[in-house]
Protein backbone atom coordinates (compact mmCIF):
# COMPACT_ATOMS: atom_id res chain seq x y z
CA UNK A 1 0.00 0.00 0.00
CA UNK A 2 2.43 2.64 0.85
CA UNK A 3 4.47 1.52 -2.19
CA UNK A 4 1.70 2.24 -4.33
CA UNK A 5 0.80 5.75 -2.23
CA UNK A 6 2.29 8.03 -5.28
CA UNK A 7 0.15 6.20 -7.80
CA UNK A 8 -3.06 6.27 -6.70
CA UNK A 9 -5.76 8.94 -7.06
CA UNK A 10 -6.05 11.85 -4.70
CA UNK A 11 -9.21 10.81 -3.51
CA UNK A 12 -7.87 7.32 -2.22
CA UNK A 13 -4.92 8.73 -0.69
CA UNK A 14 -6.94 11.13 1.16
CA UNK A 15 -8.97 7.84 2.52
CA UNK A 16 -6.10 5.91 3.34
CA UNK A 17 -4.49 8.70 5.24
CA UNK A 18 -7.65 9.08 7.52
CA UNK A 19 -7.67 5.08 7.82
CA UNK A 20 -4.30 5.08 8.74
CA UNK A 21 -4.84 7.13 11.67
CA UNK A 22 -7.73 5.74 12.75
CA UNK A 23 -6.39 2.23 12.54
CA UNK A 24 -3.24 3.85 14.70
CA UNK A 25 -5.74 5.08 17.45
CA UNK A 26 -6.53 1.36 17.46
CA UNK A 27 -3.08 -0.50 17.55
CA UNK A 28 -0.28 2.44 17.55
CA UNK A 29 2.82 -0.21 17.85
CA UNK A 30 1.82 -1.98 15.14
CA UNK A 31 0.54 1.10 12.64
CA UNK A 32 2.83 3.74 13.95
CA UNK A 33 6.30 3.33 11.33
CA UNK A 34 3.33 2.81 8.47
CA UNK A 35 2.14 6.16 9.21
CA UNK A 36 4.77 8.14 9.27
CA UNK A 37 5.91 6.90 6.18
CA UNK A 38 2.20 7.95 4.51
CA UNK A 39 2.44 11.21 6.33
CA UNK A 40 5.98 11.94 4.96
CA UNK A 41 5.09 10.51 1.36
CA UNK A 42 1.60 13.08 2.06
CA UNK A 43 3.87 15.92 2.83
CA UNK A 44 7.04 15.70 0.82
CA UNK A 45 6.04 13.98 -2.11
CA UNK A 46 2.78 14.65 -3.20
CA UNK A 47 1.58 17.40 -5.65
CA UNK A 48 -2.17 17.67 -4.49
CA UNK A 49 -2.84 20.16 -2.07
CA UNK A 50 -5.86 18.27 -0.62
CA UNK A 51 -3.71 15.37 0.26
CA UNK A 52 -0.58 17.47 1.35
CA UNK A 53 -2.56 19.82 3.69
CA UNK A 54 -4.60 16.71 5.45
CA UNK A 55 -1.65 14.78 6.07
CA UNK A 56 0.22 18.06 7.28
CA UNK A 57 -2.81 18.90 9.66
CA UNK A 58 -2.84 15.27 10.72
CA UNK A 59 0.93 15.53 11.18
CA UNK A 60 0.45 18.69 13.40
CA UNK A 61 -2.32 17.56 15.41
CA UNK A 62 -0.34 13.47 16.23
CA UNK A 63 2.96 16.15 17.17
CA UNK A 64 0.73 17.99 19.48
CA UNK A 65 -1.30 15.59 21.28
CA UNK A 66 -2.35 11.96 20.34
CA UNK A 67 -5.75 12.27 22.46
CA UNK A 68 -6.18 15.72 20.69
CA UNK A 69 -5.57 13.91 17.74
CA UNK A 70 -8.17 10.95 18.29
CA UNK A 71 -10.42 13.53 20.06
CA UNK A 72 -10.41 16.07 17.02
CA UNK A 73 -10.61 12.92 14.03
CA UNK A 74 -13.06 10.30 15.77
CA UNK A 75 -15.57 12.44 16.98
CA UNK A 76 -19.10 11.45 16.37
CA UNK A 77 -20.81 13.12 13.39
CA UNK A 78 -24.03 14.61 14.32
CA UNK A 79 -27.25 13.35 11.59
CA UNK A 80 -28.61 16.14 9.85
CA UNK A 81 -32.23 15.92 9.72
CA UNK A 82 -33.43 19.02 7.81
CA UNK A 83 -31.49 22.13 6.19
CA UNK A 84 -32.15 25.72 6.88
CA UNK A 85 -33.83 26.44 3.91
CA UNK A 86 -36.23 23.38 4.44
CA UNK A 87 -37.02 24.59 8.26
Amino acid sequence: VIQDFDTQPPDVKLELLTATVKLFFARPPEVQAMLGQLLHKGISTCNHHDVRDRALAYHRLLEYSVDEAKRVICSPKDLIHAFQDEQ
